[in-house]
């Protein structure tokens, strides 16, 4: 098919991808579940000549009903601009355990050392420390987060902030410890042609995205983030 027809079948697409989420959020506060399988289904049935595109449309519309991250991103991919988006951090770290474990595991070891520096330098007074981690790679698992995994999967993380280490008071013998810190995330929304994503019915592969890119219908970006103050201990 030419790329021209191709961009032709996109149009009729998205307007029909509208009117089924229309239909959808209607009745979507009193639904205990969905079926995805099911909707797909419909959805392919409402567009006719249903191409790589529109397939990729629909999968996109009906990501956000149970994942709204992966289905933000994916609309961003095919709104064919390049421009950067924010990815939600705070959503990330509360959602996946072991990005905040990881990151509070980080933070945790430097407050440590910082403590036994203001110690051994016979600090008098509150000594703050500044530290920043070099970027890390963490990847969202499929079964366990599959928003995520469909919103990113493999991406960086790194995490800067503050330490303020205070000595023994009159009230308070032990040398104490304050820090502050944000969580970065980085990543490119891209495609290496190499996996498929079965969804429900359908199986939108890497190599299907990537060609929308190519052909001038999608365009890949820039994921950055980043979250809000953490305070502890």
């Amino acid at each position: 098919m030419s790329i021209g027809g191709w961009a032709v079948n996109i149009r009729l697409q998205w307007s029909d991808l509208i009117a089924l989420s229309t239909s959808v959020d209607a009745v979507r506060d009193g639904l205990d579940g969905l079926d995805i399988a099911a909707a797909l289904d419909g959805a392919e049935a409402a567009m006719p000549g249903s191409t790589s595109a529109g397939r990729v449309a629909a999968a996109a519309g009906l990501f956000g009903l149970v994942w709204p991250d992966a289905s933000r991103n994916l609309l961003r991919y095919l709104e064919n601009t390049g421009e950067p988006q924010q990815i939600n951090v705070n959503r990330m770290m509360k959602d996946m355990p072991d990005l905040n474990n990881n990151t509070h595991t980080e933070v945790k070891k430097f407050a440590d050392d910082a403590k036994d520096d203001a110690i051994s330098s016979g600090a008098s007074g509150p000594v703050t420390y500044t530290f920043s981690t070099p970027w890390e790679p963490e990847y969202a698992e499929q079964k366990e987060h599959p928003n995520w995994f469909y919103a990113t999967g493999g991406y960086q993380r790194a995490t800067e902030g503050t330490v303020t280490v205070y000595p023994p008071t009159e009230s308070n013998p032990e040398w104490t410890y304050k820090y502050n810190y944000r969580v970065h995330v980085a990543d490119r929304y891209n495609w290496d042609g190499k996996k498929a994503t079965p969804i429900g019915p359908l199986t939108i592969t890497d190599k299907e995205l990537q060609e929308l890119h190519r052909a001038g219908l999608a365009q890949e970006y820039d994921l950055i983030g980043e979250s809000s103050v953490v305070s502890g201990p």
